[in-house]
């Protein structure tokens, strides 16, 4: 029998909580079956490092970071310069992670996220 190493062992795992908490069409954006635009991967990014799913971050910025790397620079420029979009964007980020809560699959769950997510639902910013 074949041994998993602990990053592939972790990455499966990973990809199993994420995917099984997402929405059906965002599982879909990630494995390539629906086009995925930069605002998804921004978010799929914000809440698997919300969720500390670190290799599963990983492995989105492996598969995806290149397609959108001048948008990435855009980004890192506004936050840079603090650009006026800033807040917007913040707000942005935090809505992503109240409707990521509110499609769990159930109160528990629901629950659950509420507790991870509620620290940076509650503060002026996400960082």
């Amino acid at each position: 029998m074949e041994q998993v190493s602990f990053f592939n062992r972790d990455n499966v795992l990973e990809q199993i909580t994420f995917y099984s908490l997402c929405s059906t069409e965002d599982r879909k954006k990630i494995l390539g079956e629906l086009p995925m635009t930069f605002s998804d991967f921004r978010r799929f990014s914000l809440i698997s490092d919300y969720l500390q799913l670190h290799a599963f971050h990983e492995m989105l910025w492996d598969l995806y970071s290149d397609i959108y790397l001048g948008d990435i620079f855009d980004l890192m420029e506004k936050c840079n310069t603090n650009h006026e979009d800033i807040p917007d964007m913040l707000s942005e980020a935090k809505q992503w992670l109240a409707d990521f809560r509110a499609q769990a699959p159930n109160e528990t769950v629901a629950f659950l996220l509420e507790k991870v997510f509620s620290r940076k639902l509650e503060a002026k910013t996400l960082f």
